[in-house]
């Protein structure tokens, strides 16, 4: 009987011993996960990209398409005011000019000036308080424009905040050439 006992109490000793090595492991995991692969933390890839569609009453018509892809494994929130969207534009009588996006004076950094405004800050995201991202998912958001047929580049620059991260903002910004082409021959559509 005491044999019995015994064992029985070596079994609760083995039973225990393989609860905290479990409970080690776990830790040791997520660690791993969430502080070095840094799994909460936002792993979006944000690209833009435009698309003339065609010449319509003397003008140029095109979409501006902002490309999100969550590239981590937690969903981020994105709020749908602060994703905002800024177009500018050289025409074909501009002259290139450089111009400071600085405001630090040692360093002198030299941008090509698209001098006309056609959309600046304009939510892109219109309806909504918030959008979001699932893991593993691209999300694309569109925003039509419009511009005289004179424009021959385009500047396009983006922003967005996630909630939970409010100092951590993505940007991207892109330069595109308006073909002669479409404004002058419009996209034949059956």
């Amino acid at each position: 009987m005491y044999v019995l006992f015994c064992n029985m109490q070596e079994m609760g000793d083995l039973e225990s011993l393989v609860k905290i090595i479990a409970i080690i492991v776990g830790a040791v995991w997520a660690v791993y996960r969430f502080g070095l692969f840094r799994e909460r933390h936002s792993k979006i890839e944000f690209t833009l990209d435009f698309h003339q569609l065609g010449l319509q009453d003397n003008k140029i018509v095109g979409e501006v398409v902002a490309i999100l892809e969550n590239k981590g494994k937690v969903r981020h929130r994105i709020n749908a005011k602060e994703f905002v969207l800024t177009i500018r534009t050289l025409r074909s009588n501009s002259k290139i000019e450089l111009c400071s996006d600085t405001e630090e004076k040692e360093i002198d950094i030299k941008q090509l000036n698209f001098p006309y405004k056609i959309i600046s800050n304009e939510p892109f995201v219109q309806s909504y308080e918030e959008t979001y991202i699932d893991s593993e998912v691209k999300q694309n958001y569109s925003y039509p424009i419009s511009f005289e047929s004179d424009v021959t580049f385009i500047l396009v620059k983006a922003r967005f905040n996630l909630i939970n991260q409010k100092d951590d903002f993505q940007t991207a910004q892109k330069v595109f050439k308006i073909t002669k082409e479409t404004a002058e021959n419009p996209i034949k559509t059956e």
